[in-house]
C-alpha cells in the first residue's frame, strides 16, 4: 500500500453497521445501505428488515409486493389447517391470515384467489407457505410461464 493510500485508510475511520456492529467490506463500505433512520446497515441486516426470498427463483425482492402473492405449499393431507388447497394464490384482501393466541393459524379463503397449482421447482422452506418476487408474479400471467395451470389477466 502506497504512503498517501495507508494515510487516507488511517484517517477515515472504519465503517460498521450501526445495527449489528459489523464491518463493512468494501462494497457495502463505497455505496452503504441506510436503515429508516439514515443510519448504516450491511447488505444482511438490510435483506432482513427489508427483503424477502423469492420461494421460486430464490432471488430477494422488496418486502412491500410480498403480500401480492402466496404459495401454499403441499403438505400432507390429514392437515387442513391451513383452510385452503396448495397452489398459488392471489391475497384480494388483507389480512388473509389468522392467527389465535393459541394454536395453529388459518389463511382466509374470502381473501384469496386461486391461480395455479403449486410449481413443481418450488423451494419448500420451514413455512407452509412462501412468496414470490416481482418476477415470477409476472411469470404467473405470461404465456409459457413456469406455472402449470397459469391463469390470464
Amino acid at each position: 500500500m502506497s504512503t498517501e493510500k495507508r494515510i487516507i485508510a488511517q484517517a477515515t475511520p472504519a465503517k460498521k453497521c450501526e445495527w449489528c456492529d459489523v464491518q463493512l467490506d468494501e462494497e457495502e463500505a463505497s455505496g452503504p445501505s441506510l436503515g429508516e433512520d439514515d443510519e448504516i446497515i450491511c447488505d444482511d441486516c438490510h435483506h432482513e428488515q427489508y427483503e424477502f426470498v423469492c420461494c421460486l427463483c430464490e432471488n430477494y425482492d422488496e418486502n412491500d409486493i410480498q403480500h401480492a402473492m402466496l404459495v401454499v405449499f403441499p403438505y400432507n393431507e390429514d392437515d387442513e389447517s391451513l383452510g385452503v388447497q396448495p397452489g398459488v394464490y392471489r391475497v384480494t384482501s388483507l389480512p388473509y391470515y389468522d392467527s389465535p393466541m393459541l394454536g395453529k393459524g388459518r389463511l382466509r379463503p374470502s381473501s384469496l384467489e386461486w391461480l395455479c397449482s403449486c410449481p413443481p421447482q418450488v423451494i419448500i422452506g420451514g413455512f407452509p407457505c412462501g412468496h414470490l418476487c416481482g418476477d415470477c408474479q409476472a411469470k404467473t400471467y405470461a404465456d409459457g410461464g413456469p406455472f402449470t395451470g397459469a391463469v390470464g389477466k
